[in-house]
């Protein structure tokens, strides 16, 4: 049976208010902790309303949906930072972003594929590229070392 929103609320508030400890709430109330733990994760997580009742997920449009991944891949967010910003669940989505994927036509998944594969090789490439620059950077510096004569203190 579902508890209510008020009970949810007075045992959080047991939590966050008188400093009990989740499970000595979950015990003297007859909840189990992870109940408790979960109320109290929403609520601070979402204030108050994180801790009503949920009658079922809202449905998005596919444009709707489109436009959070656009968002976030525009903002550069991360999955959490996006679920937060939102107020939608992270499983969410991962769900929308895997859809898409599977939704898109074989050769532009390739395509894909493909472009991560040379972003992959650029990244090595500049980073071998790198490595040799500051191993003759070091070579410099030990020659020049030892061509300096050393200080007498």
């Amino acid at each position: 049976m579902a508890v209510p929103f008020e009970e949810r609320l007075r045992i959080v508030k047991l939590v966050s208010e008188e400093g009990k400890t989740k499970s000595f709430v979950a015990f003297t109330e007859g909840y189990s902790r992870a109940s408790v733990h979960s109320w109290v994760s929403k609520y601070l997580e979402y204030g108050e309303a994180g801790l009503e009742k949920k009658k079922h997920p809202p449905k998005y449009s596919q444009q709707i949906k489109d436009a959070y991944l656009a968002s976030v891949e525009v903002e550069g967010l991360t999955v959490n930072a996006a679920s937060k910003k939102f107020n939608i669940p992270q499983q969410t989505f991962y769900e929308w972003r895997k859809e898409r994927d599977e939704a898109l036509p074989v050769e532009v998944k390739r395509i894909k594929k493909l472009n991560k594969e040379k972003k992959a090789r650029e990244d090595l490439q500049n980073l071998r590229k790198e490595n040799r620059r500051l191993k003759m950077e070091n070579e410099i510096l030990k020659k020049l070392q030892a061509s300096t004569p050393k200080r007498k203190n």
